[in-house]
């Protein structure tokens, strides 16, 4: 499942850059195309992969195998209702109920899986169901979008945030500790305790710049230095213990040390444009190509 979803995610980036530099459709549509046809599915598959290893547990059921396909499906219908005059776009509902619907048995079921674990499961495991939730918050949000236009602004950016520094965000953040090591071929005895003290700042900063956004631009920033904390910190250790396999050589380790300082990057722009510093326009295309890419290729 793994190898197919990465070759959708490929062609959903090339889709997507090419539609926002050629103008060719709607920002949103070829926003679209990269996160709910590309990142939702594969962030999905990856968890269904990764959970059993951080729970020490058998296979998952082919109920939560079929997930990635139903994400995909709805990114499809998304995108496909995207294109279509604003009065004609019924898909877009059944897209976000049937996405909601997938990140929520995921977050479901990762938690199910930690209960049952045996002994403690890696703390990288609730990260997964932080991200999960995300999702479904995310999709509750253009649901209620489409039911309550009066607040479309502000749903649509509570939609945007929890999207990308939840959904996506803490699925990275909560995997880049494990991955780098492994790739490095060099073990992080500080990850496990690292994960499990920095979820509490990255989930709740994530939370408020998803309603700072929306309501409160200095609740925003409250929420952009919470979520600095993992990110220093993490950063910080790779310097320390993995600096050497993220400069000097080439792959993996290269790849998914420069995606955290994409990350980074992409953080201090959200700052700054919530100050009135900088336009967000490019922010989406700047995520794919400073953050997206190398984390998937790394990956």
């Amino acid at each position: 499942m793994l190898p197919v979803l990465v070759a959708i995610v490929v062609a959903a980036f090339c889709a997507g850059l090419a539609l926002w530099r050629a103008e060719a459709a709607a920002p949103a549509a070829a926003a679209h195309v990269v996160f709910a046809i590309g990142i939702m599915p594969l962030i999905l598959g990856a968890m269904s992969h990764f959970v059993p290893v951080l729970s020490r547990s058998r296979e998952p059921p082919r109920g939560i195998l079929r997930l990635p396909w139903l994400a995909l499906a709805a990114g499809i219908l998304a995108v496909a209702s995207l294109g279509l005059p604003a009065p004609w776009r019924p898909g877009i509902g059944m897209a976000a109920a049937a996405g909601l619907a997938a990140g929520a048995v995921m977050a479901g079921w990762t938690l199910a899986r930690g209960r049952a674990a045996l002994g403690a499961p890696h703390p990288g495991l609730y990260w997964y169901v932080a991200s999960a939730a995300a999702l479904a918050l995310a999709l509750a949000a253009a649901l209620a979008w489409v039911a309550l236009p009066q607040h479309a602004r502000e749903l649509r950016l509570i939609h945007l945030h929890l999207n990308v520094l939840g959904f996506i965000g803490l699925a990275a953040l909560g995997t880049l500790p494990v991955l780098l090591p492994t790739a490095a071929g060099r073990a992080d005895p500080a990850a496990a305790p690292r994960l499990r003290g920095d979820l509490k700042f990255a989930a709740s900063g994530t939370a408020l710049a998803a309603a700072g956004a929306a309501w409160s631009p200095a609740v925003a920033l409250a929420g952009a230095a919470l979520l600095a904390v993992p990110v220093w910190r993490l950063a910080s250790g790779w310097v320390r213990t993995h600096a050497d396999a993220i400069v000097r050589r080439d792959g993996a380790a290269a790849s998914l040390g420069w995606a955290l300082g994409g990350w980074a990057l992409l953080l201090a722009h959200g700052v700054a444009h919530g100050l009135g510093l900088l336009p967000g326009r490019d922010a989406i295309l700047g995520f794919v190509l400073v953050f997206l890419l190398p984390l998937v290729t790394g990956a």
